[in-house]
């Protein structure tokens, strides 16, 4: 999926989220103070993860991937250290956790027991 696609569903889905008209990548970002950045991962076993994240000045920090055809929106969560984001759509269960240049993509398996299963390892920034 080509950045500016990700970049324009991305704006769309949290235009959504928040309650906002859909409007344009660079309508969004002057509207309401955001900065992003698109992150290319290489993973282990040579699978690749694009990301885009989505920062809103004095509020709540995005992010969008694309993980076996299906475009997920998520939110930051708390973390101890690095940065944690969870599916905005809890039922999907997904969490991306990153610290410096390395990401983790883990689901966390149904039942409430806590338990998750690491999807993707060692996504390294490229």
């Amino acid at each position: 999926m080509s950045t500016t696609v990700c970049r324009t569903a991305a704006t769309a889905a949290l235009s959504l989220l928040l309650g906002w008209p859909v409007v344009s990548w660079s309508q969004a970002l002057a509207a309401a103070g955001f900065n992003s950045s698109s992150v290319s991962y290489l993973c282990a076993g040579g699978k690749r993860l694009q990301v885009v994240y989505l920062n809103i000045n004095d509020g709540p920090s995005f992010a969008t991937l694309q993980y076996r055809g299906r475009m997920v929106l998520m939110k930051t969560l708390p973390t101890g250290s690095g940065a944690t984001y969870g599916s905005v759509d809890e039922a999907l269960g997904y969490l991306w956790r990153t610290k410096s240049a390395e990401g983790h993509l883990y689901q966390r398996m149904s039942g409430g027991s806590g338990e998750e299963k690491v999807l993707l390892r060692d996504c390294r920034e490229r």
